[in-house]
């Protein structure tokens, strides 16, 4: 399980979140391994943070995605998160690495109307 936590207070915010990452196959119902001290929250420009949850092999797919982009387009990183080029660019990220996590978990023996129910709540619950 994970926890992210985001208060706002008198003088900015604060963020926290648990430091650990769990990889898992569900196509085999096995957990593989389980690692402590992984930093969930990072930057995203100067004023932004985003954090994730899940195991964090998807978590490095989102930073890499994030770091070209900002390698790519640094402009971007600065708009406030309401401009629409900016959750355009985040948009299309999110369906790249959830297409890429579908191929993936078909590639390992899950069935496909498994994987698709499972992103289909992820992305429910994300909303």
């Amino acid at each position: 399980m994970t926890l992210i936590l985001a208060l706002v207070c008198k003088d900015g915010m604060v963020f926290a979140s648990d430091g650990q990452s769990a990889t898992a196959s569900i196509a085999h119902g096995m957990r593989l391994g389980v690692w402590q001290g992984i930093s969930k929250i990072n930057r995203l420009g100067d004023d932004k943070l985003w954090s994730f949850s899940g195991s964090e092999g998807i978590g490095q797919l989102v930073k890499n995605q994030l770091d070209k982009l900002k390698e790519t387009n640094e402009g971007i990183i600065k708009k406030p998160l309401s401009d629409s080029g900016l959750q355009e660019q985040l948009k299309n990220i999110h369906c790249s690495i959830t297409k890429a996590e579908i191929e993936r978990q078909i590639a390992c023996g899950t069935k496909e109307e498994h994987v698709q129910s499972i992103i289909t709540i992820r992305w429910q619950q994300s909303q």
